[in-house]
Protein backbone atom coordinates (compact mmCIF):
# COMPACT_ATOMS: atom_id res chain seq x y z
CA UNK A 1 0.00 0.00 0.00
CA UNK A 2 2.59 2.61 0.92
CA UNK A 3 4.93 1.57 -2.47
CA UNK A 4 1.17 2.68 -3.78
CA UNK A 5 0.90 5.32 -2.79
CA UNK A 6 4.55 6.47 -3.56
CA UNK A 7 4.08 5.24 -7.52
CA UNK A 8 0.43 7.41 -7.51
CA UNK A 9 2.49 10.64 -5.73
CA UNK A 10 5.66 10.29 -8.11
CA UNK A 11 3.24 10.26 -11.28
CA UNK A 12 1.30 13.19 -10.46
CA UNK A 13 4.17 14.76 -9.56
CA UNK A 14 5.10 13.81 -13.10
CA UNK A 15 2.26 14.71 -14.76
CA UNK A 16 2.50 18.66 -12.57
CA UNK A 17 6.47 19.02 -14.08
CA UNK A 18 4.81 17.86 -17.65
CA UNK A 19 2.04 20.62 -17.25
CA UNK A 20 4.62 23.27 -16.00
CA UNK A 21 7.06 22.01 -18.86
CA UNK A 22 4.16 22.27 -21.72
CA UNK A 23 3.07 26.01 -20.07
CA UNK A 24 6.35 27.13 -19.98
CA UNK A 25 6.99 26.05 -23.96
CA UNK A 26 4.03 27.77 -24.63
CA UNK A 27 5.44 31.24 -23.22
CA UNK A 28 8.71 30.93 -24.88
CA UNK A 29 6.71 29.96 -28.29
CA UNK A 30 4.18 32.11 -28.44
CA UNK A 31 5.50 35.69 -28.68
CA UNK A 32 7.74 34.16 -31.33
CA UNK A 33 4.83 32.95 -33.31
CA UNK A 34 3.30 36.10 -33.15
CA UNK A 35 6.68 37.93 -33.68
CA UNK A 36 7.11 35.38 -36.88
CA UNK A 37 3.87 36.68 -37.90
CA UNK A 38 4.30 40.28 -37.74
CA UNK A 39 7.49 39.79 -39.79
CA UNK A 40 5.52 37.80 -42.23
CA UNK A 41 2.89 40.85 -42.63
CA UNK A 42 5.51 43.03 -42.58
CA UNK A 43 7.51 40.94 -45.65
CA UNK A 44 4.34 40.66 -47.77
CA UNK A 45 5.18 43.74 -49.32
CA UNK A 46 8.62 45.66 -51.14
CA UNK A 47 9.66 49.00 -50.85
CA UNK A 48 9.54 50.40 -54.65
CA UNK A 49 11.06 53.79 -55.47
CA UNK A 50 9.47 55.86 -58.14
CA UNK A 51 12.45 58.77 -59.72
CA UNK A 52 12.45 59.58 -63.34
CA UNK A 53 9.38 61.14 -63.68
CA UNK A 54 9.61 62.67 -67.03
CA UNK A 55 10.76 59.45 -69.20
CA UNK A 56 9.97 55.97 -69.70
CA UNK A 57 7.94 54.47 -72.15
CA UNK A 58 4.65 56.35 -71.24
CA UNK A 59 6.25 59.46 -70.56
CA UNK A 60 4.12 61.91 -73.02
CA UNK A 61 6.33 63.57 -75.68
CA UNK A 62 4.56 65.98 -77.83
CA UNK A 63 4.91 69.92 -78.86
CA UNK A 64 3.22 70.67 -75.27
CA UNK A 65 5.41 68.33 -72.72
CA UNK A 66 8.90 68.56 -74.32
CA UNK A 67 11.54 65.76 -73.13
CA UNK A 68 13.82 67.07 -70.77
CA UNK A 69 17.51 67.94 -71.03
CA UNK A 70 18.02 64.85 -67.83
CA UNK A 71 15.42 62.85 -69.95
CA UNK A 72 17.04 62.82 -73.43
CA UNK A 73 20.70 62.45 -71.83
CA UNK A 74 19.64 59.41 -69.28
CA UNK A 75 18.09 58.25 -72.93
CA UNK A 76 21.67 58.40 -74.85
CA UNK A 77 23.45 56.59 -71.89
CA UNK A 78 20.78 53.81 -71.79
CA UNK A 79 20.23 52.90 -75.22
CA UNK A 80 22.22 50.42 -77.67
CA UNK A 81 23.18 50.43 -81.29
CA UNK A 82 20.59 49.18 -83.75
CA UNK A 83 23.20 47.88 -86.37
CA UNK A 84 24.05 45.35 -83.50
CA UNK A 85 20.87 43.45 -84.34
CA UNK A 86 20.18 44.63 -87.97
CA UNK A 87 20.78 41.36 -90.34
CA UNK A 88 17.75 39.99 -93.07
CA UNK A 89 14.74 41.22 -91.04
CA UNK A 90 15.96 44.80 -90.54
CA UNK A 91 18.05 47.64 -91.55
CA UNK A 92 19.52 50.67 -90.21
CA UNK A 93 20.11 54.08 -92.25
CA UNK A 94 23.53 55.45 -90.40
CA UNK A 95 25.59 53.61 -87.64
CA UNK A 96 24.71 55.49 -84.82
CA UNK A 97 20.79 54.72 -84.77
CA UNK A 98 19.80 53.88 -81.03
CA UNK A 99 17.19 53.15 -79.27
CA UNK A 100 16.42 51.99 -76.07
CA UNK A 101 17.11 48.47 -75.05
CA UNK A 102 14.30 47.30 -74.48
CA UNK A 103 12.55 48.82 -77.59
CA UNK A 104 15.31 47.33 -79.62
CA UNK A 105 14.83 43.93 -78.88
CA UNK A 106 10.94 44.25 -79.28
CA UNK A 107 11.46 45.46 -82.37
CA UNK A 108 13.91 42.58 -83.58
CA UNK A 109 11.16 40.57 -82.36
CA UNK A 110 8.35 41.81 -84.79
CA UNK A 111 10.28 42.50 -87.84
CA UNK A 112 11.76 38.69 -87.77
CA UNK A 113 7.74 38.15 -87.63
CA UNK A 114 7.11 40.44 -90.23
CA UNK A 115 10.08 38.73 -92.68
CA UNK A 116 8.78 34.94 -91.29
CA UNK A 117 5.23 36.22 -92.34
CA UNK A 118 5.78 38.05 -95.97
CA UNK A 119 7.46 36.33 -99.10
CA UNK A 120 7.97 39.63 -101.09
CA UNK A 121 11.02 40.97 -100.72
CA UNK A 122 10.89 44.20 -98.76
CA UNK A 123 13.01 45.51 -96.08
CA UNK A 124 12.33 47.94 -93.30
CA UNK A 125 14.62 50.68 -92.82
CA UNK A 126 15.07 52.09 -88.97
CA UNK A 127 16.01 55.74 -90.20
CA UNK A 128 16.04 57.43 -86.63
CA UNK A 129 16.13 56.96 -82.89
CA UNK A 130 17.34 58.46 -79.84
CA UNK A 131 20.72 59.82 -81.51
CA UNK A 132 21.12 60.08 -85.08
CA UNK A 133 24.25 61.09 -87.05
CA UNK A 134 22.75 64.54 -87.66
CA UNK A 135 21.79 64.99 -83.85
CA UNK A 136 20.20 63.84 -80.86
CA UNK A 137 16.61 63.29 -81.67
CA UNK A 138 13.83 63.62 -78.98
CA UNK A 139 11.95 60.20 -80.03
CA UNK A 140 9.84 59.38 -77.13
CA UNK A 141 13.31 59.70 -75.08
CA UNK A 142 14.34 56.82 -76.72
CA UNK A 143 10.74 54.64 -76.46
CA UNK A 144 10.60 55.89 -80.33
CA UNK A 145 11.87 54.83 -83.92
CA UNK A 146 11.29 55.74 -86.94
CA UNK A 147 10.69 53.36 -90.01
CA UNK A 148 10.72 53.20 -93.78
CA UNK A 149 10.87 50.47 -96.26
CA UNK A 150 13.16 49.11 -98.66
CA UNK A 151 11.32 48.13 -101.92
CA UNK A 152 11.89 46.89 -105.77
CA UNK A 153 11.80 49.74 -108.26
CA UNK A 154 12.24 48.14 -111.25
CA UNK A 155 15.67 46.80 -110.72
CA UNK A 156 16.65 48.49 -108.31
CA UNK A 157 15.85 48.77 -104.79
CA UNK A 158 14.57 52.26 -103.24
CA UNK A 159 13.46 53.61 -99.83
CA UNK A 160 9.87 54.76 -98.48
CA UNK A 161 7.78 56.41 -96.02
CA UNK A 162 5.26 54.35 -94.70
CA UNK A 163 2.82 56.93 -96.18
CA UNK A 164 3.91 55.85 -99.65
CA UNK A 165 1.37 53.25 -101.90
CA UNK A 166 3.99 51.04 -101.64
CA UNK A 167 4.23 50.58 -97.77
CA UNK A 168 0.61 50.04 -97.91
CA UNK A 169 0.92 45.90 -97.01
CA UNK A 170 3.53 46.69 -94.65
CA UNK A 171 1.91 49.38 -92.50
CA UNK A 172 -1.45 47.44 -92.90
CA UNK A 173 0.59 44.39 -91.08
CA UNK A 174 2.17 46.48 -88.64
CA UNK A 175 -1.20 48.24 -87.88
CA UNK A 176 -2.69 45.07 -86.76
CA UNK A 177 0.48 43.37 -85.41
CA UNK A 178 2.57 46.17 -83.50
CA UNK A 179 0.40 46.07 -80.19
CA UNK A 180 1.69 42.65 -79.50
CA UNK A 181 5.10 43.94 -79.62
CA UNK A 182 4.50 46.80 -77.52
CA UNK A 183 4.46 49.47 -80.32
CA UNK A 184 1.79 52.42 -80.92
CA UNK A 185 2.03 53.12 -84.83
CA UNK A 186 1.24 56.06 -86.90
CA UNK A 187 1.26 56.93 -90.77
CA UNK A 188 4.65 59.11 -90.30
CA UNK A 189 6.71 55.95 -89.40
CA UNK A 190 7.08 56.58 -86.10
CA UNK A 191 6.73 53.19 -83.85
CA UNK A 192 6.19 54.48 -79.96
CA UNK A 193 7.12 51.20 -77.44
CA UNK A 194 4.81 51.15 -74.92
CA UNK A 195 4.48 47.82 -73.49
CA UNK A 196 2.43 44.98 -74.60
CA UNK A 197 -0.78 45.91 -72.27
CA UNK A 198 -0.95 49.52 -72.84
CA UNK A 199 -0.31 49.28 -76.67
CA UNK A 200 -3.00 46.88 -77.00
CA UNK A 201 -5.25 48.72 -74.64
CA UNK A 202 -4.83 52.16 -76.88
CA UNK A 203 -5.21 49.65 -80.15
CA UNK A 204 -8.62 48.06 -78.68
CA UNK A 205 -10.22 51.50 -77.78
CA UNK A 206 -8.72 53.47 -80.55
CA UNK A 207 -7.07 55.79 -78.26
CA UNK A 208 -3.96 58.25 -78.26
CA UNK A 209 -1.29 58.35 -75.65
CA UNK A 210 -2.39 61.41 -74.41
CA UNK A 211 -5.72 60.18 -74.08
CA UNK A 212 -4.84 56.95 -71.98
CA UNK A 213 -2.71 58.95 -69.52
CA UNK A 214 -5.70 60.97 -69.16
CA UNK A 215 -7.95 58.08 -68.35
CA UNK A 216 -5.05 56.38 -65.84
CA UNK A 217 -4.32 59.81 -63.99
CA UNK A 218 -8.30 59.21 -62.37
CA UNK A 219 -7.02 55.75 -60.91
CA UNK A 220 -5.58 54.74 -58.08
CA UNK A 221 -3.96 51.54 -56.56
CA UNK A 222 -7.38 51.03 -54.85
CA UNK A 223 -9.32 51.45 -57.88
CA UNK A 224 -7.01 50.76 -61.13
CA UNK A 225 -7.78 50.28 -64.66
CA UNK A 226 -7.86 46.65 -65.25
CA UNK A 227 -6.36 45.82 -69.13
CA UNK A 228 -6.27 42.32 -70.24
CA UNK A 229 -4.03 40.83 -72.75
CA UNK A 230 -2.72 37.49 -73.41
CA UNK A 231 -4.68 35.88 -70.94
CA UNK A 232 -3.83 38.07 -67.92
CA UNK A 233 -5.06 41.46 -66.25
CA UNK A 234 -3.16 43.93 -65.76
CA UNK A 235 -3.69 46.86 -62.73
CA UNK A 236 -2.75 49.91 -63.76
CA UNK A 237 -2.96 53.08 -61.54
CA UNK A 238 -1.35 56.48 -61.53
CA UNK A 239 0.61 58.25 -58.78
CA UNK A 240 1.46 61.59 -58.05
CA UNK A 241 4.82 62.98 -58.04
CA UNK A 242 6.10 63.99 -54.36
CA UNK A 243 7.55 67.58 -54.79
CA UNK A 244 11.41 67.57 -54.80
CA UNK A 245 11.97 64.00 -56.82
CA UNK A 246 11.20 60.60 -55.95
CA UNK A 247 8.36 58.41 -54.06
CA UNK A 248 8.35 55.72 -52.19
CA UNK A 249 5.29 52.83 -52.60
CA UNK A 250 4.56 49.27 -51.57
CA UNK A 251 3.83 46.43 -53.66
CA UNK A 252 2.76 42.92 -52.81
CA UNK A 253 6.41 41.19 -52.62
CA UNK A 254 5.83 38.47 -55.41
CA UNK A 255 4.31 41.60 -58.02
CA UNK A 256 5.34 41.43 -61.02
CA UNK A 257 5.30 45.38 -61.97
CA UNK A 258 6.74 48.12 -64.42
CA UNK A 259 6.74 51.87 -63.30
CA UNK A 260 6.95 54.80 -65.91
CA UNK A 261 7.29 58.00 -65.74
CA UNK A 262 4.29 60.34 -67.74
CA UNK A 263 6.01 63.43 -68.27
CA UNK A 264 2.30 64.69 -66.29
CA UNK A 265 3.44 64.96 -62.49
CA UNK A 266 3.22 61.50 -62.05
CA UNK A 267 3.94 57.62 -62.69
CA UNK A 268 1.90 54.82 -63.70
CA UNK A 269 2.48 51.60 -61.83
CA UNK A 270 1.41 48.27 -63.91
CA UNK A 271 1.15 44.93 -61.71
CA UNK A 272 0.12 41.99 -63.81
CA UNK A 273 -1.69 39.67 -61.63
CA UNK A 274 -1.07 36.32 -60.39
Amino acid sequence: MEQEKKTRGALYLLSAIGVITMLAIFAILLPGANASARKREEGDTKAVFLIGEDSGPLALSDALHAVSGDALERAVCSAVLLEKYAGTSFAVSDPSVRANAEVVLALSEMLRAYAAANASYTLPIVTAGVESAEAISPLAGGYGVMLSLLVPKGDEMTAVTLENPLAAAFYAWLASNAPHYGFAVDPSGMLRYLGTPHAAYLFQNGMTLSEYLTQIKEKTAENPLAVKYGGATYEVFFVPDKKGGGKEIRLPKSAAYTVSGTNLGGYIVTVKQP
